[in-house]
């Protein structure tokens, strides 16, 4: 008993010498603070006005009239004005690429762990949306500024959906392995590089690790444009910097990254566009229902998170 507490205490041990490890950033050539915000500016002047440049120069203002083609305009767009922009910036301030993305392969046991909680953190955020439309309606039918506000973002929020929706439509096996390489794979690696690995890591050299995840993960949200999947997102973008920084490892939130907008794909794909979109109207039974779960599954998402955080040496290696 005593030997086995020992090698306890060690693996402990060790696993805390290899958190301090992490935080040991290498030294960048500009203020993090500077460094982060012209990453963030850059990169979203690069991608919104030079992608979208680029796709109306090519397919001109319906670009959803050539989906093929817009599908891999999309994908070229986000590794030329995302994933490399992100690279040359490690290069740039840090000279460094592989330590401030973090590039270690991480155990199956953390990835299984995190995707777990990914689980239970969308279905709580998918209870939240239902909360958020009822009182949302129930405002805009009693504040007329309220209900001007919303019809516009209704609108919005409409057109973002049916143009998201034409780029999930597939008609063959092969339409449906190229959508989740344009929705899945491609945002999974070039976001998280960029915002887990650069924004993130370079937000650390000046605040807390929960500081830097929340800021990042505020900017994830703000970056997708999607007014009413705001606090869902900017949840996700917190959770995928808790896993990079925990497990010290890009393929991490990459790979959650990853699950959570295939499981998007597949809803649509089976069970169709009136679930994949913003949630409609809900009865009153219903919201109370919703404000359960919510409760509910957020209580044990932090549970799993505390139990797994005390734990975490014995998923990683």
């Amino acid at each position: 008993m005593e030997n086995e507490n020992q090698d306890q205490n060690n693996e402990l041990n060790e696993m805390l010498e290899d958190d301090n490890h992490l935080r040991k950033l290498p030294e960048p050539k500009l203020p993090p603070l500077s460094a982060a915000l012209l990453g963030l500016l850059g990169v979203f002047i690069l991608y919104q006005f030079g992608g979208g440049l680029l796709i109306v120069s090519i397919l001109g203002f319906d670009f959803t009239s050539n989906i093929m083609a817009f599908r891999i305009l999309t994908i070229f767009g986000q590794f030329l004005f995302i994933f490399l922009p992100a690279l040359i910036l490690c290069k740039m301030v840090y000279d460094n690429i592989g330590s401030v993305i973090r590039l270690k392969y991480p155990d199956w046991k953390e990835i299984f762990v995190f995707a777990f909680g990914l689980i239970l953190l969308n279905i709580a955020l998918q209870s939240y949306l239902y909360i958020q439309n009822f009182l949302l309606t129930k405002l805009a039918a009693a504040v007329p500024f309220i209900s001007d506000a919303k019809n516009l973002l209704d609108q919005f929020d409409k057109n973002i959906e049916e143009s998201y929706s034409k780029l999930l439509i597939s008609n063959s096996a092969s339409e449906a392995l190229l959508v989740i390489l344009v929705v899945a794979v491609t945002p999974a690696i070039c976001e998280e590089v960029f915002f887990r690995g650069y924004v993130q890591r370079t937000f650390e050299m000046r605040y807390t690790a929960f500081k830097s995840a929340l800021f990042t993960g505020i900017f994830f949200g703000l970056y997708h444009f999607h007014p009413y999947q705001i606090f869902p997102l900017v949840a996700l973008g917190l959770y995928f910097g808790y896993a990079v920084y925990k497990s010290d490892s890009i393929f991490v939130p990459i790979t959650l990254h990853f699950l959570n907008n295939f499981i998007a794909i597949m809803m649509f794909f089976f069970i169709g566009k009136q679930d994949f979109s913003t949630p409609a109207v809900i009865s009153v039974s219903e919201f109370q229902l919703s404000l359960f779960l919510f409760a509910a599954l957020t209580i044990l998402f932090i549970l799993l998170m505390v139990f797994f955080n005390r734990n975490y040496y014995r998923y990683s290696k």
